[in-house]
């Protein structure tokens, strides 16, 4: 079954109060690292869930002046779109209408992600989260950053945040079972990955749950050590 379930934005933001999880659960697995880990580890894997607007949910009519909303908005379709050059602007341009706007912030550095860009990246998450320090989607989309960057520890920190805020999130867990894994801990990623598994199946994430699955697959037997018989298997970029 699949589950859609409210965003966590406030239901103020006009025409961006829901999110449809499982229309974009394909979008929500990326890889941030190729390396392998020495002794036959896979390399790290994160399995991402950025929180996507359904399209059909940010529609806004024509107005001749562009509020924060309506930029907002415009950038979520960007975002649908993988526009990434248009999603930096209009999120921008939210901002520039309304600066204490912690969501825009968050969503432009997911946008400034995708395109490498960064410092810039980190500042935009640092600035959501200075606005709503519990910001479950800005401490997911940081630890993300971090992995990227090859700054684990910070990564690590971010994810046991999120999951102190949200502790059902299947992705979090999966993302801290992909760092045991590269810290060579195939028993801890064994068992973080199962929990990921288990809660991706209850939520009906079944994209989420055969991609985290997929991955179990190619870890060490946690009783015996051996290295896998396959190689990690390629996510979709973000």
């Amino acid at each position: 079954m699949i589950v859609a379930r409210r965003s966590r934005y406030p239901d103020d933001m006009h025409g961006s109060s829901r999110i449809i999880e499982a229309a974009f659960a394909a979008l929500r697995l990326v890889a941030v690292l190729s390396v392998v880990a020495v002794g036959g580890t896979p390399g790290p894997a994160a399995f991402a869930e950025p929180s996507s607007p359904a399209a059909d949910a940010v529609r806004q009519p024509v107005t001749t002046s562009p509020s924060a909303d309506s930029e907002f908005n415009r950038g979520v379709r960007a975002r649908l779109a993988q526009d990434w050059p248009s999603a930096v602007d209009a999120f921008r341009g939210a901002i520039a209408q309304r600066a204490e706007f912690p969501e825009a912030w968050n969503e432009l550095g997911f946008a400034l992600r995708n395109q490498g860009r960064y410092p810039e990246s980190l500042q935009a998450y640092d600035e959501a989260l200075r606005l709503r320090p519990n910001f479950p989607e800005a401490l997911e989309y940081l630890g993300e950053a971090y992995v990227k960057l090859g700054r684990l520890d910070d990564a690590v920190a971010r994810f046991e945040r999120t999951l102190q805020l949200e502790p059902d999130n299947a992705a979090a867990w999966a993302n801290l079972a992909a760092a045991a894994a590269t810290r060579q801990q195939p028993d801890q990623a064994v068992e973080l990955g199962r929990k990921a598994l288990g809660l991706a199946r209850q939520q009906g994430k079944t994209p989420l749950a055969d991609q985290i699955e997929s991955w179990l697959n190619t870890l060490p037997h946690a009783d015996s050590g051996s290295a896998p018989s396959v190689p990690a298997p390629a996510l979709p970029p973000p």
